[in-house]
């Protein structure tokens, strides 16, 4: 198993449940390293900045081409980020100026709404996290599952992933649960010549395009879909001697009581209703 990426504790109105994130996703890309091919060895990638001549008055052309500048190699203390405002004109900003713009630390998930699952267009899912309860959280974690599932809700939270506040979908996923981040409204792109009205279809083509769509379907089985490049790419390494690495497994614990869950879920629903209660006098006003 993975190493856990983030622990803390879904946070539902009294009711807290320690958890953990694990990757759900992962690329399958290949990357490599650049090597110098006369030596083998890996090559770095310096910080370096030009030095150009200061014009100083008219000189005579020089009969010989000059050389070009030295990169002389920049120190890392010396290096500060810069935002592009304008082609060529950059707003510097030096990082600890971006540390104090960071959110608070948080080890919560912080529930804030449960919405209908069918409300989210998938395209506003990012990156997926498995959300693993501790061993002795094990019963208010599956109570918590299985109510989603029944109502087939997901909840809207926010979450602090390392240094950035993500707004996420915790949604249920076989037997357990997916923390997805999100696409903010603002980031969602719009349908290039929205608006335009498509062509007039004629009884036909719909004929012809449903029985396409049928002809053409079957059961889902992602495991028959394969990137054939990269297959071919890990075969040509394979026979170079690539070889594979070990990870090692985290340590997990031990279990809880029934009564203390039922006691704070009940105060959490008295909590949910007292909060709608005080409102809906100020949205009726």
């Amino acid at each position: 198993m993975p190493r856990a990426i983030w622990a803390g504790a879904i946070s539902l109105g009294l009711v807290s449940i320690p958890v953990r994130l694990f990757p759900a996703t992962r690329r399958q890309d290949l990357r490599f390293r650049e090597l110098d091919r006369v030596t083998g060895r890996r090559l770095e990638h310096r910080r370096v900045r030009v030095e150009v001549p200061e014009e100083s008055g008219a000189r005579p052309a020089p009969r010989w081409t000059p050389e070009p500048p030295l990169p002389r190699e920049v120190a890392a203390e010396d290096v500060v980020k810069g935002f592009e405002v304008s082609p060529g004109r950059f707003v510097a900003v030096e990082k600890e100026e971006l540390v104090e713009l960071e959110p608070e630390r948080s080890r919560a998930i912080d529930v804030e709404l449960f919405v209908e699952s069918a409300a989210v267009d998938p395209i506003h899912y990012d990156a997926a996290y498995h959300v693993v309860p501790n061993l002795d959280q094990a019963r208010p974690f599956a109570v918590l599952q299985e109510a989603m599932s029944s109502e087939q809700r997901i909840a809207l939270c926010w979450v602090v992933l390392r240094t950035r506040r993500h707004l996420s979908a915790l949604r249920p996923y076989g037997d357990g649960l997916l923390l997805s981040t999100m696409y903010l409204a603002d980031e969602i792109l719009p349908v290039p010549g929205a608006g335009v009205a498509g062509p007039a279809l004629s009884e036909r083509e719909h004929e012809m395009a449903r029985l396409l769509v049928r002809t053409l379907s079957g059961p889902f089985e992602l495991a028959q879909f394969r990137d054939e490049y990269r297959d071919r790419l890990l075969r040509m390494i394979g026979e170079r001697g690539e070889d594979a690495v070990a990870v090692p497994e985290p340590v997990l614990e031990p279990a809880s009581s029934v009564e203390d869950l039922l006691a704070a879920l009940k105060a959490s629903i008295d909590q949910a209703k007292a909060r709608r209660s005080k409102q809906r006098p100020a949205r009726e006003a």
